[in-house]
């Protein structure tokens, strides 16, 4: 479920249909996010990424955006960018750590 806080938005500016639509983008767009067959390594990060999702629907939404769609593929595009500043892990690295080396 998609929780918005009062900072997340000035008070007044998403009426309750402005707010069933955030509501459905949002869990349009975590559906997709979790059939990409994205991986968390633990609850905090799974939250976490929902709370980043949420926040990039809601700041396309205080943009006028209302189309339930637009906002959905725009949420998950800007949450894409937003994981793009770290390369992603090979399945070696995952393992890494697994490793000892001797010298």
């Amino acid at each position: 479920m998609l929780h918005i806080r009062k900072h997340d938005a000035i008070e007044g500016v998403f009426r309750p249909e402005d707010l069933r639509v955030l509501i459905a983008a949002f869990d349009e767009a975590w559906k997709r996010l979790e059939k990409s067959g994205v991986r968390f390594d633990s609850d905090y990060e799974r939250q976490q990424v929902r709370n980043t999702l949420s926040k990039c629907i809601i700041e396309e939404a205080k943009g006028g955006e209302r189309n339930k769609d637009r906002l959905c593929d725009r949420g998950l595009l800007l949450y894409c960018q937003s994981t793009l500043h770290a390369p992603p892990r090979t399945q070696s690295e995952d393992h890494e750590e697994d490793r000892v080396v001797v010298k």
